[in-house]
């Protein structure tokens, strides 16, 4: 006997695509959500007129994986085409409809991409077991080298190091700053099994928060300078200390 049960399901991409979402199923030991972005309101996207005839070219299915929670797999299968119009002049323009929170390139949702960085970065497990705890805990099959290539794509759209010490210094401006003791830190040993030492620079601001850490060869004056330098030069008007 096997008994179906009607719930609810939520997820960034249903939230933030409602006219897109066409009805959902169990299919092949999965839950399967159908996506048909071709009912976009893409004259309004477009600026085009409502009496714009949009035109589809060749249309296509692509699978999308989703983080679950569930017993199951998420899985999008996206409707999707190439759009074209004409302009007043007889012109034809073509475009492509994207779906929100969704990679149709990489066929992972925007969420997937987040949490295999925050597993890799973040929680500093690595790609190999952030590809691995993805499949294990969330039902998303990927590869390391993918995850290693999403953090690559997420780096590129980030800011710069200063940059990030300009803006969180606008939000709460940094007057203060304690400058942490010199940690030693190992590194793999070599082939005599000794380990060599680096030491780790460390500035925090009186909110608490840890502006930069940066890796010295020496605790001297010559090689602590030029840090202290950086961070005036960012216009921070902080006072240093050691500990």
């Amino acid at each position: 006997m096997t008994l179906e049960i009607l719930v609810p399901i939520n997820t960034e991409v249903i939230e933030d695509n409602p006219d897109c979402i066409t009805d959902g199923k169990y299919k092949d030991g999965a839950l399967v959500i159908n996506i048909d972005a071709r009912k976009q309101d893409h004259h309004q996207q477009l600026g085009l007129p409502q009496a714009t005839k949009i035109h589809w070219g060749k249309v296509y299915t692509v699978p999308v994986q989703e983080l679950s929670g569930l017993s199951w797999p998420i899985r999008y299968e996206v409707t999707t085409g190439e759009g074209w119009y004409l302009d007043e002049k007889g012109n034809r323009h073509f475009f492509t409809p994207n779906v929100k929170g969704l990679n149709l390139y990489k066929r992972v949702s925007d969420v997937v991409m987040r949490a295999g960085v925050f597993l890799s970065i973040i929680a500093g497990v690595g790609c190999r077991r952030a590809a691995w705890l993805l499949e294990v805990l969330f039902h998303v099959v990927v590869t390391k080298s993918t995850v290693d290539r999403w953090i690559d794509d997420i780096a590129d759209t980030l800011p710069t190091a200063e940059a990030i010490i300009q803006e969180m210094n606008r939000k709460q401006p940094i007057t203060e700053g304690h400058l942490d003791e010199l940690f030693p830190r190992g590194r793999s040993g070599s082939s005599k099994g000794k380990c060599e030492l680096e030491n780790l620079l460390v500035l925090r601001d009186e909110h608490g928060r840890i502006i930069v850490a940066e890796e010295i060869a020496k605790r001297d004056e010559e090689h602590v300078k030029p840090f202290l330098m950086r961070m005036k030069a960012l216009g921070l008007a902080t006072n240093t200390s050691f500990s």
